[in-house]
């Protein structure tokens, strides 16, 4: 399913200097309808590229291309995953419901395969729109090489991007999936020669690491990414913190406005400052991002 509408003014893509921020985020279910329009301002000003998750359309308004994944079985309007870009998607059949994949072409790395993906949880079997198994590592298991497939028979010769909500850590203890999801998913991305840039980021949960992920060419960088949790009006505007990462050559122009630009829409969720480039070094991380308002936790990889 897909729906087009052509980039603000402010967006033009083809203003761009070769930098492009990539993002992902669980836009959650239970969110009140009340707070899809600051999403969709959020998403705006944030990325240029969003592999998107538990999607409510009214939060695509205004986000240039975008398709969408299945719709969610009796939730109006909501879909299990999408992908947005100031750039033209060309969808690309995915074969499994939870799975979105798009052709895009963007500045600095040619065409690339973005594809968003929702991985099933531990209390996901009454919820699962297909029958991927019935247990979770049986179900986890079967869901992903499914989507690795896709990926693998979709790529040709294009770059891949893929990010989306696993529901699986890649380091510390385990609390969402399994230790067997992690080595298969970890296996999975090895497979596409991607390095995941979230697997050590801050998360909401205090001391545990993410389940949201965003992954690159292991050629593709320098990168700068960063961990936020988006609010408005000192509420939460979803259960998920967002990941953004920004790939290639550092860009200026409109569609990288600042917290202080005039053209920020008030009332709406709080902004932060587009991340810095610093020296090379291990990343450190703000561990606790529930308790901070526009939560902001830079993480640099350098490679």
């Amino acid at each position: 399913m897909t729906r087009q509408r052509l980039p603000d003014a402010c967006q033009d893509p083809t203003q761009s200097t070769g930098v492009v921020r990539l993002g992902t985020w669980n836009l959650d279910t239970a969110q009140p309808d009340m707070h899809r329009p600051l999403q969709a301002n959020w998403l705006r000003q944030h990325a240029d590229v969003w592999m998107l998750t538990e999607v409510h359309e009214v939060a695509l308004e205004g986000l240039g291309s975008h398709v969408v994944s299945d719709a969610i079985e009796g939730m109006a309007r909501r879909y299990w995953s999408g992908i947005a870009s100031l750039w033209p998607l060309h969808p690309v059949v995915s074969g499994h419901p939870t799975l979105v994949l798009a052709r895009v072409r963007l500045p600095g790395l040619g065409r690339v395969l973005v594809a968003s993906s929702v991985l099933p949880w531990r209390a996901a079997g009454k919820y699962w729109p297909s029958g991927d198994g019935d247990d979770l590592q049986g179900r986890y298991a079967s869901v992903l090489s499914r989507h690795q497939a896709a990926i693998l028979e979709a790529r040709e010769d294009d770059l891949v991007v893929w990010g989306g909500d696993f529901n699986q850590t890649l380091s510390g203890t385990e609390h969402v999936g399994s230790s067997s999801g992690r080595r298969t998913l970890g296996a999975a991305f090895q497979s596409l020669d991607l390095r995941v840039l979230t697997e050590d980021a801050p998360s909401t949960a205090r001391n545990a690491h993410p389940i949201d992920h965003v992954a690159v060419p292991h050629h593709v960088g320098p990168v700068s990414a960063r961990c936020i949790l988006p609010t408005a009006r000192d509420r939460a505007l979803s259960d998920h913190p967002a990941y953004l990462a920004e790939v290639g050559p550092r860009a200026t122009g409109c569609h990288h406005q600042s917290a202080e630009s005039p053209q920020d829409v008030q009332p709406g969720p709080t902004l932060v400052n587009t991340p810095q480039r610093i020296s090379a070094g291990q990343p450190t991380f703000t561990n606790d991002c529930r308790h901070l308002n526009a939560a902001q936790a830079d993480f640099p990889w350098y490679f």
